[in-house]
């Protein structure tokens, strides 16, 4: 009796270590507030694209690039949960690509509008079109497969997200 009373309570003690639901949901809340830690600037700069103001569209463009920056540092700098990383990796792969379209897709379309209109040539405008294609391709492609990372994160670890409550 002693034996089997002695195994149980190790059980339950040893089962009881590893990372809770709560711990799982800090985990959680960490990743995305560097994730939406670009939300703010990239909403501000497709405020500015219409091109009307050079300067807040510079100024925004580049409040965007250091946004992705500091976020991919900053989830550069977490660690594995419950000795996994796919949705931290997943994370990180989405503020990846944010950085990327920042630096290549964003420049791009900014450099079209920054120009006077006048000067706007045909070329201008297939760059722009194009630029704006692939942002959104690329874009939702990351988003989806970060989010999916998320809500598999979240069934595993058994909470809900907010987006999901009813």
């Amino acid at each position: 009796m002693k034996k089997t009373l002695l195994s149980i309570s190790t059980l339950v003690a040893l089962s009881s270590c590893g990372p809770s639901t709560n711990d799982a949901v800090k985990y959680n809340d960490s990743i995305i507030d560097w994730v939406d830690h670009v939300k703010e600037p990239q909403e501000r700069l497709i405020d500015q694209l219409d091109g009307h103001n050079i300067d807040s569209l510079k100024i925004t463009q580049l409040a965007f690039a250091k946004a992705s920056e500091e976020s991919g540092k900053a989830l550069e700098g977490l660690t594995a949960f419950d000795n996994k990383t796919d949705y931290l990796d997943a994370a990180k792969k989405f503020i990846g690509t944010i950085k990327g379209l920042s630096d290549n897709e964003v420049k791009s379309l900014a450099n079209v509008l920054m120009k006077d209109s006048l000067s706007i040539s045909e070329e201008d405008v297939k760059i722009a079109e194009q630029s704006g294609v692939s942002f959104d391709s690329k874009y939702e492609k990351a988003f989806n497969e970060f989010a999916e990372a998320q809500k598999q994160f979240a069934v595993k670890w058994n909470f809900k997200l907010m987006y999901d409550q009813k």
